[in-house]
C-alpha cells in the first residue's frame, strides 16, 4: 500500500528527479528508532533529503545511463502501489528526516514477509502527511495519541503529529506506538554504536544486533562457536561515490579471541584471484583456516558431532585435521558459472604426491566408513582424478592436478583451472575477495535467453564496468567492502 511504500518512493523519486528538500535532524531520528524496541535485531535508516550531497552523487551516476531521462519522467508523473497513486509534488513536503523500517521481533529480520517490519517516519509536514493517507483509507480509532487509518489492502498507519508508523501487523504497531513511551526504546546513540567502522554519510544505514538474532532455535545454538558466541553488533551502509556504488559491513565481537578462532585468516593481504569471461571469481588465503573453522562449527552445531570426527578418521585410516586440512597451502581459487550453476576451485597443495596417497586411502577406506559415508562413493574417474558421488545428486570430480587439489563438475575443467593464471585481487583488503564482471555475465545471461534483448541491452548497461568485493576478519570484528562500479 503506498502509505507505508511511501518513505521508500520518496527516496527512489528524489534520486531521480534530483529534486530540493530539507536537511535531516538527530532528533527526528531518534523519534523514529523510538518505536523500536533497543533490543531490535535490524533497524534500517534511510535518507529522505533530496538535497544532501548523497542524493546529489547519486543522481550523478545515474545520468550515466540511457534509461535516466525516461526514470525522471516516470517518477515526475507519480508512482502507485495498492491501486493508489501519488505525485512527487505530493510527497516532497513531506521529505527531509530518514525513514526507519525496523524488525521487532528475534528472528524476523530473516523472513520475506513485509507484516514482520514497522515503519516510522518523522515527516516534514504532518498535516500533508495525513490529508494523503485518508485520501482513500478509512479513520479506524486511536491508539496512545495517535490516529490510526486502515488502507483497502489492510495496512494501518499511525498519525502522531508529524510522524507516520506503519505496520501490516496491527499488533506490532499497537506494539510500537507504546514503545516511544518506554524508557527501553531503541535510541540514535544505539543505532550509531552499531556503525562505527563503516562510513557515516550514507542513502542507506543498517544496524543490527547479532546476539538478538541467535537468539532462539539453530542459531542460538552456533553460539557455542567462540567467533560467532563473541559477535555482538553490526553495521552496514550504501553509499554514492564518484565512480559506483559501494556497500561496507562491520561487525564487532567481543571477548578474548585468538586469530586461530576466525572464520577466514586474518590480515590484509589480499589473496590471488583467477578471473575467467562470464563468471563469478572467489579467492580464499589460507584455506585451511576456514576449513578448520567449518568443522569446528559443524561438531558444534551436530549431536554427537564431537564423537562423528574420531570415528571417521578411523574408518578413512586418516587424520582429517592433519591429511586433509593440514595438507593445504597458502592460496585457493574458485569461480562460479551463472549461466550454468557449475563451480570449479583449487587449493594450494604442500605436498602433491603425499595428498594424492591420502585421496587413494580415502577411496579404498570409504566403504569401511558404513553410515558415516551416507552413500557416498570415491572411485577413480577421468584425467586422473576421482569420483565423489553421493548418495542422491550429481556427481563432483576431485583430485591432485598440478600443485593444486581440484574440485569441479567437469573433470576437464577442474583439471585446466589449475593452471589458470592468477593476480592479486585488486583493492582487496583481506584473505577473502571476489570480482565479476556484471557486462558479461548480464549478455552471457540474455543471450541464452534468445531473442535481441542482449543487443538492446548492451546500450544500457555499459556503464557497469566491474562489482569487487573483500572480507576481512581480525579479532576485534569483521569488516567487508562491495563496490559495484560505475564508469563515465
Amino acid at each position: 500500500m503506498i502509505r507505508r511504500a511511501l518513505p521508500v518512493i520518496a527516496v527512489v523519486a528524489g534520486v531521480a528527479a534530483a529534486a530540493s528538500g530539507c536537511g535531516s535532524s538527530s532528533s527526528a531520528l531518534d523519534d523514529a528508532l523510538g518505536y523500536l524496541p533497543k533490543s531490535t535485531p535490524v533497524a534500517i535508516a534511510v535518507k529522505t533529503d533530496l538535497k544532501d550531497s548523497q542524493y546529489r552523487q547519486l543522481d550523478t551516476l545515474l545520468k550515466r545511463f540511457p534509461f535516466y531521462n525516461l526514470l525522471k519522467q516516470r517518477v515526475m508523473q507519480g508512482v502507485s502501489a495498492g491501486g493508489n497513486r501519488a505525485t512527487l509534488a505530493q510527497v516532497k513536503p513531506l521529505l527531509g528526516n530518514d525513514v526507519v523500517i525496523g524488525f521487532p521481533n528475534a528472528g524476523s529480520a530473516g523472513g520475506t514477509s513485509s507484516s514482520a517490519t514497522v515503519v516510522a517516519w518523522k515527516t516534514k509536514d504532518g498535516g500533508k502527511a495525513e490529508s494523503l493517507i485518508k485520501h482513500d483509507s478509512r479513520k479506524v480509532g486511536s491508539e496512545d495519541g495517535a490516529t490510526l487509518y486502515q488502507s483497502p489492502s489492510g495496512d494501518t498507519t499511525a498519525i502522531n503529529s508529524d510522524t507516520l508508523v506503519s505496520s501490516k501487523d496491527r499488533s506490532l504497531l499497537d506494539a510500537a506506538l507504546k514503545q516511544r513511551g518506554k524508557g527501553d526504546r531503541l535510541r540514535e546513540d544505539t543505532f550509531k554504536a552499531g556503525l562505527a567502522g563503516v562510513p557515516t554519510n550514507a542513502i542507506v544505514r543498517v544496524y543490527g544486533n547479532l546476539q538478538q538474532l541467535l537468539s532462539s532455535g539453530r542459531a542460538a545454538s552456533a553460539k557455542q562457536v567462540p567467533w560467532v558466541g563473541a559477535l555482538r553488533t553490526f553495521g552496514a551502509t550504501v553509499t554514492a561515490a564518484s565512480d559506483g556504488l559501494l556497500v561496507d559491513f562491520h561487525a564487532k565481537t567481543q571477548g578474548s579471541l585468538t586469530p586461530a578462532q576466525l572464520p577466514i585468516a586474518s590480515g590484509a593481504a589480499p589473496p590471488k584471484i583467477v578471473r575467467q569471461p562470464g563468471e563469478v571469481a572467489v579467492a580464499l588465503r589460507d584455506p585451511a583456516q576456514t576449513l578448520g573453522f567449518a568443522e569446528q562449527a559443524l561438531v558444534a552445531a551436530t549431536p554427537q558431532g564431537a564423537l562423528v570426527k574420531p570415528a571417521l578418521n578411523r574408518s578413512l585410516g586418516i587424520d582429517i585435521d592433519r591429511d586433509v586440512i593440514g595438507a593445504l597451502g597458502p592460496g585457493s581459487a574458485a569461480s562460479i558459472a551463472p549461466k550454468t550453476g557449475t563451480v570449479v576451485a583449487r587449493a594450494d597443495l604442500k605436498d602433491p604426491a603425499k595428498f594424492n596417497a591420502t585421496l587413494a586411502t580415502i577411496a579404498k577406506n570409504l566403504p569401511k566408513a558404513g553410515s558415516l559415508a551416507r552413500g557416498t562413493t570415491l572411485t577413480p574417474g577421468p584425467d586422473g582424478l576421482y569420483q565423489l558421488k553421493p548418495r542422491t545428486g550429481k556427481a563432483t570430480f576431485i583430485g591432485v592436478a598440478g600443485k593444486e587439489l581440484v574440485v569441479g563438475q567437469d573433470p576437464g575443467a577442474a583439471v585446466k583451472f589449475a593452471s589458470a593464471a592468477a593476480t592479486t585481487a585488486t583493492g582487496a583488503g583481506g584473505a577473502l575477495a571476489t570480482t565479476l564482471n556484471p557486462q558479461q555475465i548480464i549478455t552471457l545471461y540474455l543471450t541464452a535467453r534468445g531473442g535481441s534483448a542482449a543487443a538492446i541491452a548492451g546500450a544500457f548497461i555499459a556503464p557497469l564496468k566491474d562489482l569487487s568485493g573483500y572480507v576481512d576478519s581480525e579479532t576485534s570484528g569483521l569488516t567487508a567492502r562491495f563496490k559495484l562500479t560505475i564508469s563515465r
